[in-house]
């Protein structure tokens, strides 16, 4: 049978919204009979600027849903609710689609994320149910208070490298992730439960 090649992430539709920055400092290039695309390190600099500004100020669409999820959860404290309204009173969203582009995903450290992720490199063993499920129970009892809400929590099992596990981590408690496919396939991708 011939090697059939199946990416780790097969990524699911991006319905993400995105606003165009500027159409300055991106060109193309000439290379013999190809068509290169040049982007000046300006480009780069004001997207940093300008993301770092988005993630401080502004939330997602998908945000806002989970926000408004959780004031009408009948459990939400007082507390809860007013770091709720609060970003809700500071959230604009641009809405902008746009088929050529390049798309990056910029986290910005901060509310707690970094001092409340774990790796634990375990035996195989770990690997049924019951004993899974004993062992992410204790991990969760651990978490303690969190920051703000809504709460993302991401567990990752397995992995090529520790880093490619971390990366994984951070991938999907950002819900970069929220797409991947749930079946299988000819080529040999895995199925998640």
């Amino acid at each position: 049978m011939p090697f059939t090649y199946e990416p780790t992430f097969q990524y699911g539709p991006d319905a993400t919204s995105y606003r165009l920055l500027t159409s300055d400092f991106v060109s193309t290039v000439q290379a013999g009979h190809r068509t290169l695309l040049q982007v000046d390190p300006a480009a780069l600099t004001l997207l940093a600027k300008e993301a770092f500004a988005d993630v401080s100020f502004l939330l997602r669409p998908a945000h806002l849903q989970q926000l408004a999820a959780e004031l009408a959860d009948p459990e939400a404290s007082d507390n809860d609710k007013f770091v709720l309204y609060t970003h809700l009173q500071n959230a604009i969203v641009a809405d902008f689609d746009h088929p050529d582009e390049y798309s990056f995903l910029i986290i910005a450290k901060g509310g707690g994320s970094a001092n409340k992720t774990f790796l634990y490199q375990m035996t195989p063993a770990l690997l049924n149910e019951p004993d899974l499920v004993k062992f992410l129970g204790t991990k969760f009892s651990e978490l303690g208070t969190a920051a703000c809400p809504p709460y993302h929590v991401a567990i990752v099992v397995g992995g090529t490298s520790a880093e490619a596990n971390l990366k994984t981590v951070k991938l999907a408690s950002a819900g970069y992730l929220d797409g991947l496919p749930t079946s299988g396939s000819p080529g040999g991708r895995y199925r998640p439960r």
